[in-house]
């Protein structure tokens, strides 16, 4: 071996043996302070070490991130593309589903389906299955009566068309509450699975997995895209029999309404061909008439004076100057409509809150807008609204009966209310048309409902309870489940009342309810309603009772939907915001002519110290009792305290006098039996 081939071998053995043992350790300086591992002084000693064990580290973190985020991505398709609610429709109980069809299919059964392309982003639809379609419904003839065919369901189709936004309303919170929930409990269950098949699957499982996706990453994504396109479009795909059955859509009795354009399958044809003309004529009528209340509304309240003698009296017993300016003067918003403007329209431009009119009592006085018996007659929510706004109401209060039969499909009753009267506060006393449901409508939409226990709304302290007893149509009145009796309950809140010793208001849907709180002076005053007519302020005991009549124009045995059919009343009441003592009150009434008629601002009489013998009133004006003093519903009672009764005109019936009735408490009335 020559020379130069052993160098080259022991440069070779050294660099073996070098490798082989590392370098020793320098031994540590005592001198030195301890530094923790892992600490971050380590990064300058051992910068390599560092680097090293947080890129890993890092990769992880991210790629758990990543992971959780992609499916909670999954979740929220699923949530959304599954969501599903119930809600009504009409008369009817329906379930709503999401879809990704781009389309509204409205399933109506043997009838057929009914579809309308949604106005929904992502080509998102609704499918909407209703629960129960009449079997009469699938056999319709030329000769029938569209009152005959809808029977009982005619309010609901018209509130519906009225009124669809409530609907809307509805279904929409539904579906996003349940979408939010689906996607929620899906996105933890996909962690959750994750979880537990990487702790089952094993450290060196996983690793073989992830280094076989790592070789074939490229047709793993292919396959996945491929496979979500796929499935999106097979969702939105409809059968092309089904569409070539649905028609072009020509049903020109359509147009105009939130049906137009609508694709109509099967037996459902023949009734919309029947039914649509009939309520579109209803539904623009209807528009019309509301739209003509709210016009002269306008003209009526700028014609009415401002003055409030009572409420300038009060002031200046404390000392304090009349503001100049009145709440009619202030920069309030201008009319709602004409008479060819439509509901949702006038819904709309009411839907402005009361502190948009300036009101320069508004430090001295809070100002409640009472209404009653509204039976669902959903048209009468731009007026309301508008009432409110101009009287620049604080709070509205509210003595029940909301609906006509307490039932779910109903929330539109509630709703297209809530959504005129915007962030205005409502205090509501539920009554014997109302229901568990109804009150859990009413708490949705924001409002407080009473329910025996006093309550404080924007200074104002107030007691009430619902009605004990349920009237049901075709079921007639009993009493609530777990309910006292009207006896039990007037007694109750007479208790409750003179316990707190500080309440400025009682609010009942039934008047004879509060007697017991105004015979012992424990309220100064009592609203209500019921009975349908109005009795105006008097004293009952030791306190002031007022009956308010139907802000709905309810008439015994007539739809409360479409124009009026009685007087449809509201009132305002003016209350001292220093000590919360009631001092004035205003009419606003609405005649079935569209003509309405506002009244000045009447000073609220104060109680005498000699208490009235609720027993020795006039009968005329006291609510009907049986003859153990038990109220009972004045829908099982004949005659009624108040107005005169209203002929088919709602014009006032002849007394017998030659004269027509007057208007107002004490009036004569032919017998008959109030709306209740």
């Amino acid at each position: 071996m020559t020379r130069t081939r052993r160098g080259e071998v022991a440069c070779a053995t050294a660099a073996r043996h070098h490798r082989a043992v590392p370098p020793a350790s320098p031994a540590p300086d005592p001198s030195a302070p301890d530094v923790p591992e892992g600490d971050a002084a380590d990064d300058g000693a051992l910068p390599g070490r560092s680097r090293r064990w947080r890129r890993p580290r890092g990769r992880v973190v991210a790629g758990w991130v990543a992971l959780v985020a992609a499916l909670g991505l999954v979740a929220a398709v699923f949530g959304v593309t599954s969501a599903r609610t119930t809600a009504s429709l009409g008369p009817h109980v329906a379930t709503y589903a999401v879809t990704t069809d781009g389309e509204v299919s409205v399933d109506l059964g043997p009838l057929g389906a009914l579809v309308l392309d949604a106005p929904l982003p992502l080509h998102l639809g609704v499918d909407v299955a209703v629960a129960e379609i009449p079997a009469d419904l699938t056999e319709v003839g030329a000769s029938t009566s569209v009152v005959e065919l809808l029977g009982g369901d005619l309010q609901g189709y018209l509130q519906l068309f009225t009124a669809p936004q409530a609907t809307l309303d509805v279904v929409t919170q539904g579906l996003v509450a349940d979408a939010v929930q689906r996607w929620l409990l899906t996105w933890g269950g996909l962690v959750a699975v994750t979880l537990v098949g990487r702790a089952l699957l094993g450290r060196g499982r996983r690793a073989e997995l992830l280094a076989l996706g790592r070789r074939h990453r490229v047709w793993l994504a292919v396959v996945l895209v491929v496979a979500l396109v796929g499935a999106v479009v097979a969702a939105g795909l409809r059968p092309q029999a089904q569409r070539d059955a649905a028609g072009s859509g020509a049903f020109p009795v359509l147009d105009g309404t939130p049906l137009e354009g609508a694709r109509v399958t099967g037996r459902l044809a023949g009734v919309v061909d029947l039914v649509a003309g009939f309520v579109t004529e209803q539904v623009e009528e209807n528009d019309a008439f509301y739209a003509a209340v709210t016009t002269d509304l306008e003209r009526a309240w700028a014609a009415a004076s401002p003055d409030d003698p009572a409420v300038a009296a009060a002031l200046a017993a404390r000392g304090v100057e009349e503001p100049t300016a009145s709440p009619t003067t202030a920069t309030a918003p201008t009319a709602t409509g004409s008479s060819d403007g439509d509901e949702d329209d006038l819904v709309e431009d009411a839907e402005l809150p009361a502190g948009e009119v300036e009101d320069p009592l508004d430090d001295e006085v809070v100002t409640a807008l009472v209404i009653s018996d509204l039976h669902c007659n959903v048209g009468m929510a731009g007026p309301v609204a508008r009432v409110a706004a101009l009287g620049g109401a604080d709070l509205v209060l509210n003595a029940g009966d909301t609906t006509m039969n307490g039932s779910s499909v109903e929330q539109t009753c509630v709703t297209a209310f809530a959504s005129a009267l915007g962030d205005l506060p409502v205090v509501v006393a539920d009554g014997n048309h109302d229901s568990a449901d109804t009150a859990a409508q009413e708490r949705a939409a924001g409002w407080t409902v009473l329910e025996g226990d006093v309550v404080e709304v924007e200074g104002l302290r107030l007691l009430g309870a619902p009605d004990p007893r349920a009237t049901r149509l075709l079921a007639g009145t009993e009493a609530t489940a777990e309910a006292p009796t009207a006896g039990g309950l007037a007694d109750e809140l007479a208790t409750r009342a003179c316990d707190d010793g500080d309440v400025d208001l009682l609010l009942i849907h039934d008047a004879s309810i509060a007697a017991p709180s105004l015979e012992q002076g424990c309220v100064p005053a009592s609203v209500s309603g019921h009975y349908h007519v109005r009795t105006d302020p008097e004293q009952v005991g030791r306190g002031i009772r007022y009956i308010s009549s139907s802000t709905a124009g309810a008439v015994l045995n007539q739809l409360t939907v479409g124009p009026l059919n009685g007087t449809a009343e509201a009132t305002l009441l003016r209350f001292d915001r220093e000590d919360g003592r009631l001092l004035s009150w205003r009419l606003v009434t609405a005649s079935p002519q569209a003509e309405v008629t506002v009244s000045p601002w009447q000073a609220w009489p104060e109680p005498e110290a000699q208490a009235t013998d609720v027993a020795a009133a006039p009968p005329s004006l006291l609510p009907p009792a049986t003859e153990d003093g038990e109220p009972v519903d004045p829908d099982d009672v004949a005659g009624a305290p108040g107005q005169p009764a209203l002929d088919e005109e709602g014009q006032p019936l002849d007394d017998g006098t030659g004269e027509p009735g007057a208007d107002g408490a004490g009036a004569t009335a032919p017998p008959a039996t109030p709306g209740g």
